[in-house]
């Protein structure tokens, strides 16, 4: 007679056993008929099946693709739950066939193949489908790697040898038959296109994609091919229809996604908020990534959205705190924002960083800039600069910057000696003999000061404010009227809208008794000045006024 233990345990065994008949019943009508109740009720008789008998490897790989394909669970979820019978029967060929199926769908090529390989140990007489469903798995790797000889072999070996076995069960032929077709046609699509693509034909390989995309405009694979060849041949607009295909296709797919926004970010600067909202797009998909928070930190600033940008980059902070790229733009967001206390402190971690001497002689131009123009504290922003040239000794910017503060701080030989160190390093800056015409005319050196801008304009014959300094010169402190007219029409011709110029010129007229042609040029300063700002209005108008009296 048995125990009420033992009874008990009979009867969870039976019920268990109905459960799974009734599950298996339900999955094949939905397999059939594709009824959302037939897959629902499926998934509940396995779920208690599993309850009454947690020992049975069938009902936990069923369960884990009926849960999978209703999107209750995750691809990881389902691969572990099929390793679950795995190891719960390891000679169940079905459990190991599942589990491998699973891995192959994570792109885990070689963990599947050793699922199926020893499935078909198991029975090697009998293994038609372990052979069928690994030569299967050959050929999607190929469709998503490059061409392999050995593989397309064993593609073949295992897909033979399989049908040979299978031949008789005209059933599981006709199951299998469709995902072969299928998988074959885009192994020949994908082997031609990169054929073509390998020996620069690529007007062919764009015709094999075109024609692969009239017959199945689903898939996703033959728009990223075409994509992705027209982006190497700099075809922009036209790579970007086909990704935009594919997200219409799959908006889930993140890579896809990713191409799109940094496409649009880099070569569109119209489609700011196609890129954001691509960004975005990624970071809802659970693509949490301190360099989206980045990109994204950028384009706010594109949009001047400065606080936008500010959050962005400490997101990406947060995700990363030891990137030195990351404080330098958080520093810089903070100076858009007139916050120069915080930004002091990131443009300072990141030269402490330092990832690249280069690259913090910039960072240190930057942090000696916010010392010198609003801290007013020249010792600071003068080490700065020396650092800046002490890491990047060729750093042309660092020593014009010295050369300003020096200029600012009325030490003209000091600031002469740094200009001309940025002119051994790069002796065709026409801006740099501009300063220099600038340091030599404040404090009296007239005979360099021409000698400097000279050499400016025989750099830059365009260089309109060369042209309007040195008639200055010409003007106030040689008294040549005549050639100072000419200098400063000069200038005008570059640029029609320098309202200093224009002024200038007034002035010469004036000094020279050309009133009418002076009232003209204060005139037009005072026209364009409302558009710019350039001088004080009153000035002008004072001008003009004593001109009529």
């Amino acid at each position: 007679m048995l125990n009420n233990h033992t009874y008990n345990s009979i009867n969870k065994e039976n019920e268990a056993r109905k459960n799974l008949e009734k599950a298996q019943n339900a999955h094949k009508r939905y397999m059939i008929n594709a009824y959302p109740s037939d897959l629902e009720e499926a998934i509940e008789y396995y779920i208690t099946a599993v309850k009454l008998n947690p020992k049975v490897a069938k009902s936990y790989y069923r369960l884990a693709c009926l849960l999978y394909e209703d999107g209750q669970i995750s691809l990881e979820t389902a691969a572990s739950q099929c390793l679950v019978a795995v190891n719960m029967e390891p000679n169940n060929i079905n459990a190991k066939l599942y589990y491998g199926h699973f891995l192959q769908l994570m792109g885990s090529y070689e963990k599947a193949k050793e699922q199926f390989k020893n499935a078909i140990k198991l029975s090697p007489f009998l293994s038609s489908r372990p052979r069928l469903i690994l030569s299967l798995n050959y050929l999607k790797e190929l469709n998503e790697k490059k061409f392999s000889f050995i593989k397309f072999s064993k593609f073949l070996y295992y897909f033979i040898s399989g049908s040979i076995m299978l031949i008789s069960d005209k059933a599981s032929l006709n199951m299998i038959q469709a995902h072969l077709q299928k998988d074959f046609t885009i192994f020949l699509i994908n082997f031609w296109g990169d054929f073509f693509e390998k020996i620069k034909a690529n007007t062919l390989a764009l015709k094999v994609y075109d024609n692969a995309i009239k017959k199945d405009d689903k898939n996703c694979n033959f728009y990223s091919k075409k994509g992705d060849l027209l982006i190497r041949q700099q075809k922009i607009k036209e790579a970007i229809k086909s990704y935009n295909k594919i997200f219409e296709l799959n908006p889930n797919d993140t890579s896809n996604i990713l191409k799109l926004a940094t496409l649009n970010q880099s070569f569109f600067k119209e489609n700011i908020d196609e890129a954001i909202a691509l960004y975005s797009r990624l970071l809802e998909l659970g693509e949490v990534n301190d360099k989206i928070y980045f990109q994204l930190g950028h384009l706010y600033l594109q949009k001047d959205e400065k606080i936008n940008a500010c959050n962005a980059f400490k997101l990406a902070l947060q995700e990363n705190p030891n990137n030195p790229y990351y404080h330098n733009s958080l520093a810089f967001a903070y100076v858009n924002l007139g916050l120069y206390d915080e930004a002091i402190e990131h443009y300072k971690e990141a030269i402490h960083i330092n990832p690249d001497n280069e690259w913090t002689a910039i960072v240190c131009q930057a942090l000696a800039s916010i010392y010198f123009e609003i801290k007013n504290n020249n010792e600071i922003a003068v080490s700065l600069m020396e650092t800046a040239i002490a890491l990047n000794p060729n750093c042309e910017e660092a020593y014009i910057g010295l050369g300003d503060i020096y200029v600012h701080l009325d030490k003209i030989d000091e600031a002469v000696k740094y200009y001309y160190g940025a002119l051994s390093i790069n002796p065709d800056n026409p801006r740099v003999y501009g300063k220099c015409g600038i340091a030599f005319w404040e404090h009296d050196y007239i005979e360099e000061a021409i000698v400097a801008y000279n050499k400016a304009i025989e750099i830059d014959s365009q260089y309109d404010i060369a042209y309007n300094n040195l008639g200055v010169i010409y003007l106030d402190g040689i008294g040549n009227v005549k050639e100072a007219i000419n200098l400063f029409n000069k200038a005008i011709s570059i640029n029609p809208n320098y309202a200093l110029a224009n002024f200038n010129a007034a002035r010469a007229c004036e000094a020279h008794m050309l009133i009418n042609e002076a009232i003209n040029y204060y005139q037009n300063a005072l026209k364009i000045n409302r558009e710019t700002k350039e001088l004080d209005e009153n000035e002008i108008l004072t001008r003009l006024e004593n001109l009529f009296e």
